[in-house]
């Protein structure tokens, strides 16, 4: 299937801006077989065509051409062109989205960030994150990383000169660290413009640092970051927090420490030894294989092929209620369910590990492309807890990948839904969150890696907080609930405690269903989530009690 690439710029042009040869110029050469084209008769035979940043008169014409030729259409971007109120206080660019929007099938966006910005613009669209990347092929050296006596600690910062004044946000820092160290701060930015009243864009000078100033290339830059002890990425935390961590990632590759926030502290303790930058720099080469542009290549080949052949749970139709799971590592066997409800949707996210070994006629794969955890109970947790985050249908029925569905979900929903926010089992041996908390730290798949205090301190706030004991106790197995705003705001919470506490998440959930009265939960019965009339837990896989 062939693939177009209608990129922002032509990459044939001197300067390609980093949006266009992250998310395009890195990709194409792992997609099977794709064309970059800037006309109609470069694109007409394609099957799916990605307009990368394009929204001139031209691209809408362009766009409109494709769409009648029946030819599906992605919107890519990594800003907020459509937002009035921050980004674009004209409108200019939002009236150009309005013209072009009716053409796009899917919009891909970088981070959660930017597609909530979206989300206020406009809800009628598909969305799909599909990350920054990063060609790894090009970012293959390690920084060998010294302990400096006489000569400078270099700290480097790159990015584009519109984002010149993150770096003022550590600039208080620097200037602190600079009393206290040999430091050479190196920017490397598109040098040369000028803002509306024209005055240079620049970085300023420094009162207790060198400040050395390149000219922006990708060759530049990487060079510039090999020869850093640190990088810093000052991130706002005001709308800009939609961008992507691109740059962090990029010196992460190259085994050098990135700096985001507190920069006086976290810098002047990586600048103590070269074995503690070394180490933070091994850490950070492993997390960013996630981002590899042939990982990134693929979700966007499988995206193509779920609009082309409407075989994917994205564009399938939507039904009110959804049952969903998660396997990873091949944890669990995804078993078609024995009762099928017609006006159900069955989502299963997979890992590729997963998804390469399992099939499944019924259920509708969706892969799981990254994660920020290694462990897999917690990449399948988020899908778990977070599930509003990935799917939209009224109705949310979680199970876990162990779960055989043996009868109607409708009819369950039906039964103890009505009137309620959640329905769940009840625990079949425990009534006391805190007495939970206890035993799944002596499970060796629960507590795997991690040191008692970490449940011992989430026992004392409990206890401290006067949470009662014997409170009641749900299993988190099986979980029927309406997605609406109090359960999506119940469900942030309980992340909140999980990822902060123990990651068993049964106690935690008692906790939240203390901390918030007013939302209704049911109990499901008779049996329990491994054995019901609706349900059972096949024994021999996922975590045993």
């Amino acid at each position: 299937m062939k693939i177009g690439f209608y990129p922002h710029v032509k990459l044939t042009s001197k300067i390609i801006p980093p949006g266009t040869r992250i998310r395009v110029q890195n990709i194409i050469p792992h997609i099977k077989e794709s064309v970059v084209g800037y006309s109609f008769d470069d694109l007409k035979d394609c099957k799916v065509v990605i307009f990368q940043a394009r929204w001139l008169p031209d691209d809408i014409l362009l766009a409109k051409q494709l769409h009648e030729k029946g030819i599906k259409l992605i919107f890519d971007t990594t800003d907020p062109h459509w937002d009035t109120e921050n980004y674009d206080p004209t409108g200019i660019k939002r009236k150009a989205f309005d013209q072009l929007m009716p053409f796009i099938n899917v919009v891909t966006l970088p981070t959660e960030k930017l597609k909530e910005s979206f989300l206020n613009y406009r809800n009628d669209k598909d969305i799909e994150i599909v990350p920054d990347n990063i060609d790894l092929d090009k970012h293959k050296e390690t920084r060998i990383h010294e302990d400096k006596v006489d000569s400078d600690y270099v700290i480097c910062w790159y990015g584009c000169r519109s984002n010149l004044d993150s770096l003022e946000l550590a600039r208080a820092d620097l200037e602190k660290l600079g009393k206290e160290f040999n430091l050479r701060l190196i920017a490397v930015y598109d040098q040369g413009y000028k803002d509306a009243e024209g005055k240079l864009l620049e970085v300023m000078p420094y009162r207790n640092l060198k400040l050395m100033r390149r000219e922006w290339d990708d060759y530049i830059t990487i060079r510039t970051i090999l020869e850093s002890d640190v990088v810093v990425n000052p991130r706002f935390t005001d709308w800009r927090q939609y961008k992507s961590k691109n740059k962090s990632n990029k010196a992460m590759a190259l085994g050098v420490p990135v700096v985001e926030e507190d920069f006086y502290g976290i810098i002047k303790w990586l600048l103590k030894s070269k074995d503690i930058r070394t180490a933070i720099g091994k850490e950070g080469k492993e997390q960013v294989k996630q981002y590899d542009s042939k990982i990134i290549a693929k979700q966007i080949e499988n995206l193509a092929d779920s609009l082309v052949n409407k075989d994917r749970g994205m564009i399938k139709q939507k039904k009110k209620i959804a049952v969903v799971t998660a396997i990873t590592h091949n944890w669990d066997t995804l078993t078609d369910p024995k009762f099928i409800d017609k006006d159900i949707n069955y989502y299963a996210f997979l890992d590729k590990e997963t998804e390469d070994r399992q099939k499944s006629n019924i259920w509708e794969i969706l892969p799981i492309y990254y994660s920020h955890f290694k462990e897999p109970r917690m990449i399948a947790k988020t899908y778990k807890v977070l599930t509003h985050k990935f799917i939209d249908n009224d109705i949310l029925v979680w199970i876990d990948g162990a779960v055989i569905i043996q009868d109607s979900i409708q009819e369950m929903i039906d039964q103890f839904l009505t009137g309620y926010d959640m329905a769940l089992f009840k625990h079949r041996l425990r009534d006391c969150a805190m007495e939970e908390i206890v035993a799944s730290a002596k499970n060796k798949f629960h507590a795997k890696g991690e040191p008692p205090c970490i449940w011992q301190n989430q026992l004392n706030k409990y206890k401290k907080e006067c949470m009662p004991s014997h409170l009641g106790l749900y299993e988190c197995t099986i979980i029927l609930k309406r997605n609406n705003t109090k359960t999506q705001n119940f469900m942030t919470q309980w992340w909140a405690e999980i990822t902060t506490n123990t990651a068993t998440d049964q106690g935690a959930f008692m906790y939240i269903v203390w901390k918030n009265p007013k939302v209704k939960i049911n109990t499901i019965e008779p049996g329990d989530s491994r054995n019901s009339k609706w349900m059972v837990h096949r024994e021999g896989e996922g975590r045993h009690l």
